[in-house]
């Protein structure tokens, strides 16, 4: 049985526009009986969220290399092996490599220390996607790199959501249906 609890800070208010939709006012936590400790909640969504985001990408016309996650300070950091040579098209002749990942986002959940025996958590994980590119094909120098927001089909953002105990991604219109989230 699921258990949902807010909780409101005055920070959470002052949230920026640009990062979550989801965030703007309360923080939802739930429970769930898989995850019993912040050490099961922390491993399983590492363990997972790389093949949701290869599953989301897939539903949505995009194939592309398998992606895994680490921790790295408090933060989900997404990888993957880049797209280069003729894997790029006509790219290759000015990209060296192309890669997919977020760029902001991917805060561990927050755990609600409140309450008590009960372990809660926040329900989901925002991501900003991203793809990256460095620039110089691969017979040239580098010439720096770069990157931008990757929209999915038919989003108005490059916002996308880990839900933790559904083990998939969500898109932003997708995450902005779920009544339980805020």
């Amino acid at each position: 049985m699921k258990h949902v609890h807010t909780f409101e800070s005055f920070s959470e208010k002052h949230v920026n526009e640009n990062e979550s939709a989801l965030n703007e006012a309360n923080t939802v936590y739930v429970s769930d009986p898989k995850f019993t400790d912040e050490t099961t909640l922390i491993a399983d969504i590492l363990k997972n969220v790389g093949p949701a985001l290869n599953d989301l990408l897939k539903s949505n016309g995009i194939d592309y290399n398998p992606i895994t996650a680490k921790e790295n300070r408090n933060r989900i950091e997404l990888d993957s092996n880049p797209l280069t040579g003729k894997d790029l098209g006509i790219m290759q002749y000015g990209f060296k490599n192309v890669w997919i990942t977020s760029f902001g986002g991917g805060s561990l959940p927050q755990i609600n220390k409140a309450a008590g025996d009960t372990f809660e958590f926040s329900p989901y994980v925002w991501f900003n996607l991203h793809y990256s590119y460095e620039h110089g094909a691969a017979w040239m120098n580098s010439q720096g790199s770069n990157g931008c927001s990757l929209y999915l089909p038919n989003e108005r953002t490059s916002n996308i959501y880990y839900d933790i105990i559904g083990g998939k991604f969500l898109t932003g219109s997708e995450a902005e249906k779920r009544k339980d989230w805020k």
